[in-house]
């Protein structure tokens, strides 16, 4: 520069060709340079010119601030000035041409945010910016504005709080030219926007100086972001459709429109302040230095014609069509990497001078170059395109038919296809495999491609019986292949939908028969079950668990058919495992509560319901506790000075049911008891209640053999008692448990007499012994015409003969007022 330390901003292409740019240091000029480098500087009477641009009307524009007032300013190419005033308390920034013949800029009046517009005559009208009152406390003011692609203007807001250098609102507007606006939020990062201007794709692309990005935004406001390097400033559009910007790391960048961003770096000066940037004449960039240092302070130019680097050589590929494009080039030395373009658009960088094209691509042709770049970021020419076909779709395989199907035996059937590929490969010869094994040709024939199937001709060639996979195989020249696959039926079909139902725990089987079927056989975990002419058939064998079925169909002749779908069922005939049921109090004192207890699982299908009746009434539900895994119940408040039979009913999930037993008895303080069951097994199941009826005799014992005593016996054949018995009177107890009986003798319909062994816990005084292994003999008489029962147990001591006299004799034998049992040792 003439003048040192002059510090050249902003830069414009003039009307007269020449570079123009302002200088906003010293004498406050506007400068002029030709492309022979020739400058000539104007003297103004303004200072601070931060905005200057070429007007409809073959002048230059640029707006300040003088004093107090804002001022937009008109220079003509020989020097003389015109300034038109903005009036008092008011800032003007930022400065186009718009698409109506006027100049459009960025101003507030008395702090208020505003867009202007002034006629070429000096007619100035202005639109206000909608702002919020937190956003008028930031001193909002319009920093950059450019035509955009849309025939609107659109500008850089934002907003800074007094002595504040960080914006605290920062968006991106839109203004038409009849004054409607809309306004961009950026997100919550301080991006730092210094530049705008519209693209060549019809988007605007602007710098984001504080997180050394290039943003992107489409005129529908969606937003993209580019690394950029250090605090990108101005930004301008090449008339090659490329994007350039100056930058904080001293250089001069390029953008390719894509959305890979950078593609090339240019230092002009290592100790570069670079400032505004502009395309200018000679097809070059033109840009401001401020530098100070030796070489700085000057107007730069980048030639958009003669990059320094040499084309690469030598690019090719070594096929025409490829699934991915591979193609390389001669080495060139002194290269740092090169670039690589598809179809006009950098796709990626590479240092080696070899390259595949990994990303998804649109299947087709497509045109590839690349760029050498040295270790300064100057890029050379393309090298010349090549045009590589990609291809990854394999043939198409359609109208796939069966001039037959199924057969039968001497039957002939043809296989017929249509295989096309997309024109971007070759088809190959296409083939076949038969369930998977070797492949053989199909040939071609009227346009399509066919392979003949014959059955029972006796030949090696023949197909067996049964459901065949045929797969039709078609490949590409350059490895497509895809593959169809159909269903030939030789014999019999397979039966279809082959079901089970389980109404009873057996499996009932069902399926769709097949045309000429004799019979079908029943497989059960491929055993032959049994045959049926029906399509239905029910398995009554099947042990519990789980078993596979199929069924295959059979002719007249014996030849089967495959094998229809293979089910699994689960088969459960047995009832639910089920605990002995126990209390937490039993015999129950009346009018106190008790909770019944019971365990259940069946492991094939689940327990599905747990049920109580007390003496055969209503079936009530148990509760399931999931901390105990049991079932529970609570009874008795109500119940009667009594013996009441309790039965649980525990059911499975295809009906199975299992019963637990027990007697209840409850009693009060004046009237003692006797309580229990006997379980005979087989011989009976049913629970024997022995209880004192204290509620309406109390010299009464109720027997409930209700099995046993319906005939004579005498000892079981096989298996074995159950008993437990519990005697109280007024201070003593005894327990009678774990009983295995030696014998039951039933002589008639009244009288019943059992002997066996148990262990035998005596309450006396308050003072518990238990012995084991006594023998106990129990004698029951019922009572007929009126007259009562009567109940007599008698207890040997371990080893006593029960013919002697036994150590306890407890029974309720008629005493002088009849109303309590006799305990007598």
């Amino acid at each position: 520069m003439p003048t040192a330390d002059s510090n050249p901003y902003a830069v414009t292409t003039g009307p007269d060709g020449s570079v123009w740019f302002s200088e906003l240091t010293g004498t406050h000029r506007i400068g002029r340079i030709t492309l022979a480098g020739q400058i000539t500087e104007y003297n103004t009477e303004v200072n601070q010119i931060a905005s200057l641009v070429a007007g409809p009307d073959s002048a230059l524009w640029y707006v300040t601030s003088s004093g107090n007032s804002g001022v937009v300013g008109r220079m003509t190419t020989d020097g003389a000035f015109t300034s038109f005033s903005l009036g008092s308390s008011t800032d003007a920034y930022g400065l186009t041409a718009g698409p109506d013949g006027a100049l459009w800029f960025g101003m507030t009046v008395q702090g208020q945010p505003k867009v202007g517009r002034i006629t070429t005559g000096g007619d100035v009208t202005s639109f206000t910016v909608p702002v919020s009152a937190y956003e008028m406390t930031a001193n909002p003011q319009i920093s950059a504005i450019t035509t955009g692609p849309d025939g609107a203007l659109w500008f850089l807001f934002e907003g800074r709080a007094e002595g504040n250098d960080i914006p605290v609102v920062e968006k991106i507007g839109r203004v038409s030219l009849d004054g409607q606006f809309t306004l961009y939020p950026l997100g919550s990062e301080l991006k730092g926007l210094v530049s705008i201007v519209a693209g060549s794709d019809g988007a605007l692309w602007f710098t984001e100086y504080r997180t050394h990005k290039i943003g992107r935004m489409t005129t529908d406001g969606e937003v993209a972001e580019y690394d950029a390097g250090p605090n990108p400033f101005a930004i301008t559009s090449a008339p090659d459709g490329t994007l350039w910007y100056t930058g904080g790391d001293n250089a001069v960048n390029r953008i390719t429109l894509a959305p890979f961003g950078i593609s090339a770096f240019y230092s002009p000066n290592l100790e570069s302040a670079l400032r505004q940037i502009t395309a200018g004449p000679g097809n070059s960039l033109w840009f401001a230095d401020q530098s100070s240092a030796a070489g700085g302070n000057h107007i730069g130019r980048i030639s958009l014609d003669t990059p320094a680097m040499p084309i690469p050589q030598g690019l090719t590929a070594p096929q025409e069509w490829v699934r991915a494009a591979s193609f390389s080039w001669q080495s060139l030395p002194g290269t740092n990497h090169y670039n690589v373009c598809r179809d006009g658009i950098m796709i990626d960088s590479t240092s080696q001078p070899s390259y595949t094209d990994t990303q998804a691509v649109v299947e087709g042709p497509h045109t590839y170059t690349v760029t050498a770049v040295d270790q300064f970021g100057q890029e050379s020419w393309h090298a010349r395109q090549i045009q590589i076909g990609v291809d990854n779709t394999a043939p198409s395989i359609s109208n796939v038919a069966w001039t037959l199907n199924p057969i039968v035996a001497g039957d002939n059937t043809t296989l017929t296809a249509d295989v096309a590929d997309h024109g971007l490969g070759v088809v190959r010869p296409v083939q076949y495999r038969v369930d998977g094994g070797p492949a053989k040709p199909m040939t071609l024939s009227r346009g399509k491609w066919r392979a003949v199937f014959s059955s029972g001709l006796g030949s090696q060639t023949d197909l067996p019986n049964g459901n065949h996979a045929i797969e039709i195989v078609a490949g590409d020249s350059i490895g497509n292949v895809s593959v169809f696959t159909t269903q030939l039926v030789v014999g019999l079909p397979s039966p279809t939908n082959l079901a089970a139902t389980s109404p009873t725990g057996l499996p009932v089987l069902t399926w769709q028969g097949v045309t000429n079927a004799d019979h079908y056989d029943v497989y059960r975990d491929s055993i032959l079950l049994g045959s049926t002419t029906s399509l239905v058939y029910s398995d009554n064998t099947a042990n519990d668990g789980s078993h596979s079925y199929h069924v295959v169909a059979v002719d007249a002749f014996g030849s089967t058919g495959a094998a229809s779908n293979t089910i699994t069922v689960v088969v459960d005939k047995t009832g639910p495992a089920i605990s002995a049921l126990t209390w937490t109090s039993n015999p129950l004192s009346q009018g106190q509560p008790t909770q019944l207890s019971v365990a259940a699982n069946d492991n094939l299908t689940n327990v599905a319901s747990v049920e109580y009746t007390v003496d055969g009434n209503a079936r009530q539900p148990l509760g399931y506790d999931a901390a105990t895994n049991t079932w529970k119940a609570v009874l008795g408040a109500n119940l009667a000075v009594n013996t009441y039979n309790i039965e649980v009913f525990v059911t499975d999930g295809v009906g199975n049911e299992s019963v637990g037993v027990d007697v209840l008895a409850v009693y009060n303080a004046t009237n003692g008891y006797v309580t229990g069951h006997a379980k005979v097994l087989p011989n009976a199941t049913d629970t024997l209640p022995i209880a004192r009826d204290a509620s309406n005799n109390p010299a009464k014992v109720i027997v409930g053999f209700t099995n046993v005593k319906a005939a004579t016996s005498t000892t079981p054949t096989s298996g074995s008692f159950d008993l437990s018995y519990v005697v109280k009177n007024n201070k003593d107890e005894f327990s009678i448990s774990s009983t295995s009986v030696d014998w039951l003798v039933v002589p008639d319909s009244l009288h019943a007499s059992i002997l066996g062994h148990a262990t035998l816990t005596v309450y006396n005084g308050g003072v518990q012994t238990t012995t084991a292994n006594v023998s106990v003999r129990f004698d029951l008489t019922l009572g007929s015409a009126g007259s009562p029962d009567h109940l007599k147990i008698r207890i040997y001591d371990p080893g006593i003969d029960p013919s002697a006299a036994p150590h306890w004799v407890i029974d309720d034998d008629v005493l002088a007022n009849g109303s309590h049992l006799m305990i007598r040792q």
